[in-house]
């Protein structure tokens, strides 16, 4: 195949759904794929749902997958599946974020838990990324220490752009194998 060129640079942008931080033109932004929390329970959102949509993006570059690819069943919606595709890798959505959304008691009964969605069988990014990708165990432990502060259910706590350009994953050596 063709060479890589290891000096070349690579930016990824994507501005069609842009919006200035003190005036939002629509309350669903992002790629379904790409969606944070916050979106889909209609929780006020800032510039720290791009960091979710930024991890969800690299895991797909890494493996060719999306992350969460919720889909329609006939007894839920393609947004209770979306919520449980969170739960399945990043465990029980805390209850008082749950419940904080304009639209959380459509997902969600009083105690936290999803309405048509039950018995999540919780597996961890680095379990997928060995089992289904087959990366080496420390090679997908580095990659999930990288994701996880970016796909902190609380906006308050996930990640900025800055913390995670000190990240070590960034800097690790290059393996194609």
């Amino acid at each position: 195949g063709p060479e890589i060129d290891f000096n070349m640079e690579v930016k990824i942008c994507d501005v069609g759904n842009a919006c200035w931080f003190n005036h939002h033109f629509s309350t669903k932004i992002q790629t379904r794929q790409y969606r944070s929390p916050e979106v889909l329970l209609g929780v006020n959102y800032n510039e720290t749902a791009d960091m979710w949509s930024l991890a969800c993006m690299v895991f797909e570059l890494v493996t060719g997958d999306f992350l969460f690819d919720p889909v329609k069943g006939r007894e839920f919606s393609k947004n209770d599946d979306h919520l449980a595709c969170f739960m399945r890798h990043l465990g029980k959505m805390p209850e008082n974020f749950a419940m904080s959304g304009q639209e959380s008691n459509i997902y969600f009964n009083r105690k936290g838990q999803l309405r048509r969605i039950k018995n999540i069988e919780v597996t961890s990014i680095k379990e997928l990324l060995t089992k289904k990708y087959k990366m080496k165990p420390k090679e997908a432990e580095a990659l999930q220490d990288f994701l996880l502060p970016m796909l902190e259910y609380s906006p308050q706590k996930r990640a900025s752009a800055c913390k995670m350009l000190e990240h070590p994953w960034l800097s690790m050596p290059p393996n194609f194998n």
